[in-house]
């Protein structure tokens, strides 16, 4: 007799000996993460103490103030940026949006003056820091935080880009203003603390944290970022 045919799509997905696979790969996660818990407080603490050494007479502040001091130095340049293009920002603001043709002008307008904002405030800030020479234990700290400095930004401007919630002629996204003000400020602070979670958890695996703790802590990061995604889908 000629065979059954393999199942595929979701009878396979749903098969028992797929969920019995799932569920193991689960449990030993889980094993492993509570194995991992109590580690947790004295790699972090070793993890620091070799932080510190790294940075040597920076020390963590010094590293702070260099990131604060590029970052000012970005949004300095966005400043300037901001001042000069006055003439650019009164046309887009004063653009005629009556037919499909203007609405995509103006968004194409919009868009290119978004990305030059973020590019802007990149090279002020990550640029003028490749620049110049540093010891690679503190090049690496400073570099990945002003990355994600970056990412915050981006957010920040692709929210406003989309959503635009100081200005209902341009939003794209089709939502009430409460709406718009509601998720612009819940996902750039989702982005944000996404960015900056990633960077530290990027900057203890190359300090030498083990692979079952980092998995702890970002596990941890990833329920806190989905506890927030849940609070914002439930209040609104």
């Amino acid at each position: 007799p000629q065979a059954a045919p393999a199942p595929t799509g979701v009878g396979m997905m749903m098969s028992p000996e797929r969920v019995d696979a799932r569920l193991q790969q689960l449990g030993a996660h889980l094993h492993e993460l509570v194995t991992a818990i109590p580690q947790v407080p004295g790699e972090l603490e070793e993890a620091g103490r070799n932080f510190v050494a790294g940075l040597g007479d920076a020390g963590p502040w010094g590293m702070l103030l260099l990131v604060a001091g590029f970052v000012g130095l970005g949004f300095l340049c966005e400043a300037i940026f901001w001042r000069v293009t006055s003439s650019a920002r009164s046309y887009i603001v004063n653009v005629r949006l009556e037919t499909a043709a203007d609405r995509l002008r103006a968004i194409g307008i919009r868009l290119a003056f978004s990305i030059a904002w973020v590019g802007v405030f990149a090279l002020g800030s990550v640029g003028a820091f490749l620049m110049l020479d540093w010891p690679p234990l503190l090049r690496a700290p400073v570099l990945g935080y002003l990355m994600a400095f970056v990412v915050a930004r981006l957010a920040y401007v692709l929210g406003r880009f989309f959503l635009a919630p100081g200005a209902e002629r341009f939003r794209i996204v089709p939502v009430p203003t409460p709406a718009a003000w509601f998720w612009f400020i819940g996902l750039t602070t989702g982005v944000t603390l996404l960015a900056f979670g990633w960077i530290s958890v990027e900057i203890l695996f190359h300090l030498g944290v083990s692979t079952p703790v980092l998995k702890v802590i970002a596990d941890a990061l990833s329920v806190s970022i989905l506890i927030v995604a849940l609070v914002m889908i439930w209040r609104w």
